[in-house]
C-alpha cells in the first residue's frame, strides 16, 4: 500500500476489501505501519491472498467496530488469515469485534493485548437470507486463547458456528455486561 506510509490516524472508517470491491490480490497491508488509529470501522474481507495482517502491528484503538469476515460462504474470495498476527498493539475497541467467515482461521493469536470492547464480541455469525438460517463461524479455530487480557465486554458476547472450538479458554478474565450467547 504504497503511499500510505505518513498516515497516523484516520478519522472515519478503513475497508479494506468488500462485498463490491475486493481486493484477489492483495498480499500485505505493509504501508499501513505507522497507523495509530482510526476513528471509525476497520473492516476487513474479500482479501483471499491476505496470509497475515503485518503491516497494523502499531494500530492501539478503534473507535468503531472491527470487522474480520465477509458474507458470502464458500466463495472464491475465502479469507486466507490462519492468525490475526499484526493486531498485536490494538488494546481497545470503542464499537464490536466482530470475526466470522474466516475457513482458514485457527488462532485468535495477534489480539492478546486487547483489553476492552465496548461493544459486542462476535465470534461466528447467525444469519439468515430468504428464509434459510445457518451459521457463519470460523471452522478450524480451536481456541480463544487471544482473548486473555480481555477484561471488559461492553455488550453481548456471542460465540456461534465454531465447529473446531474445543474450548472457551481465553474469556476467563472476561467481565461481559450483558448476556452470553454459545451455540453451534
Amino acid at each position: 500500500l504504497t503511499g500510505l506510509e505518513s498516515l497516523t490516524r484516520l478519522a472515519g472508517d478503513v475497508h479494506i476489501g468488500a462485498y463490491s470491491a475486493k481486493n484477489p490480490s492483495l498480499e500485505s497491508l505493509k504501508g499501513l505501519d505507522n497507523l495509530i488509529s482510526i476513528g471509525g470501522s476497520l473492516i476487513i474481507g474479500y482479501n483471499p491472498s491476505l496470509t497475515c495482517l503485518s503491516g497494523l502491528n502499531n494500530l492501539s484503538y478503534i473507535n468503531g467496530n472491527l470487522d474480520i469476515g465477509q458474507v458470502a460462504p464458500n466463495s472464491q474470495y475465502q479469507s486466507s488469515l490462519t492468525h490475526l498476527t499484526g493486531l498485536n498493539n490494538l488494546d481497545s475497541i470503542g464499537g464490536s469485534l466482530l470475526i466470522w467467515e474466516n475457513d482458514a482461521l485457527e488462532s485468535l493469536s495477534g489480539l492478546e493485548n486487547l483489553t476492552a470492547v465496548n461493544g459486542d464480541v462476535q465470534i461466528g455469525k447467525s444469519y439468515s437470507w430468504w428464509g434459510s438460517y445457518w451459521n457463519g463461524g470460523n471452522p478450524k479455530l480451536v481456541d480463544l486463547i487471544g482473548l486473555s487480557n480481555l477484561t471488559f465486554i461492553g455488550g453481548n458476547l456471542k460465540i456461534v458456528g465454531n465447529d473446531s472450538l474445543i474450548s472457551l479458554t481465553g474469556l476467563e478474565n472476561s467481565d461481559t455486561g450483558s448476556c452470553m450467547y454459545i451455540w453451534h
